[in-house]
């Protein structure tokens, strides 16, 4: 497979649902997220391909094996490997869920002590999670990777996109007056005023021999946005993504942290699978657990319910496999087994990032 890096840079102002079912009644709300399921991503790129002319063999397979399952040939062609923020030519991901923050957003030192993770019991103030923030690439590694983590300043999501609430309704047929009840409201986000864009790596079966550029409609009102599509991986683009590439680890311990939410299959859990192969989990940090359904096109029902786990959730794992190996080649050895447990992990979900105190550079 070769590999390419995508850029998403959305013109208008986008709305990105989430996975619950929209029942148009009077003062509903239609959550909107500010970080969109990968998915979304996964579709533009494919339309933008074959639109182009690659991705060929999609359509070629589904033939030989005379079969409509898309799904299965799709994850064959191509794979999401990370998805970033990108504002200001620096590089964003959500915040880890082990980083405390007190009411103001500021930082308060936090450590893992067998098992469990601590705070520095003088604290005279309530500190939480920092959920919905996101931290800098360059601060990830020079600052929380090793244990400098009140240094870090952590980004709100209103200085990447503004926004703004938007009321819709729904028109009796053939007829302009509003249908009874069904008034909703949901919120649009602007990422154009700070030049916000998402940058994802991904992996194809079609060798491209150069990179395009293409409009694209994107967001639950299909909004315009421009893709532009380059060959090689993002570390060829981004001294930040090859510095992390080429970091060492010289501990068995890892934080698996997860830059994209995620839904595990119902047969195993990531504990289990994870100690088959040689790691074991120390500790984890859950954030609260999402709910996703949607609508079956195809079968014009709705789809069954699941659990989504959210972006910074993080597991911290050991294993003598890690040490001495850089984080491209952990990340390797970790993707291989995710990919058994992750649901749509092709689609970019359950993408993740690898933290380590204990560092080592060339």
């Amino acid at each position: 497979m070769g590999i390419i890096t995508v850029k998403i840079e959305p013109w208008d102002t986008v709305m990105f649902r989430d996975g619950t079912l929209l029942d148009k009644k009077t003062s509903n709300y239609v959550e909107s997220r500010f970080f969109p399921y990968p998915s979304v991503f996964y579709g533009a790129i494919c339309t933008s391909l074959m639109e182009n002319g690659y991705l060929n063999e999609v359509h070629k397979t589904l033939i030989e094996r005379n079969t409509t399952i898309l799904e299965d040939v799709l994850k064959e062609n191509l794979k999401i490997r990370q998805i970033y923020l990108e504002m200001e030519n620096e590089i964003y991901l959500p915040a880890p869920r082990d980083l405390m923050v007190n009411e103001d957003g500021d930082i308060r030192d936090s450590n893992f002590q067998k098992g469990l993770l601590y705070t520095n019991p003088q604290l005279q103030e309530k500190v939480k999670p920092a959920s919905g923030k996101y931290i800098s690439l360059y601060e990830f590694m020079t600052c929380y990777d090793i244990s400098e983590k009140e240094e870090i300043y952590l980004k709100n999501q209103q200085e990447f996109a503004g926004e703004y609430q938007k009321t819709g309704i729904e028109l009796e047929d053939n007829k302009k007056i509003a249908k009874k009840e069904h008034l909703y409201f949901t919120t649009m986000r602007d990422y154009t005023y700070k030049n916000t864009c998402f940058l994802i790596e991904a992996e194809m079966h079609d060798e491209i021999s150069k990179g395009f550029r293409a409009n694209i409609l994107l967001g639950g009102e299909a909004r315009m946005a421009r893709l532009e599509l380059f060959l090689g991986s993002l570390d060829e683009y981004h001294k930040d993504v090859r510095e992390y590439n080429k970091k060492k680890s010289s501990s068995e311990n890892l934080k698996l942290i997860f830059t994209t939410p995620f839904i595990m299959k119902n047969e195993k859990s990531l504990e289990s699978v994870l100690k088959e192969k040689g790691i074991s989990v120390l500790s984890k940090i859950i954030g609260k657990p999402e709910t996703a359904g949607g609508w079956d096109m195809a079968k014009n029902k709705p789809k069954e319910l699941k659990k989504v786990i959210p972006e910074g959730s993080l597991y911290l794992l050991k294993s003598s496999q890690f040490k001495s190996n850089t984080n491209e080649q952990n990340k390797k050895l970790l993707s291989e087994i995710l990919s058994d447990v992750i649901v749509q992990k092709h689609r970019g979900f359950g993408s993740f990032i690898l933290g380590n105190e204990e560092a080592v550079y060339d």
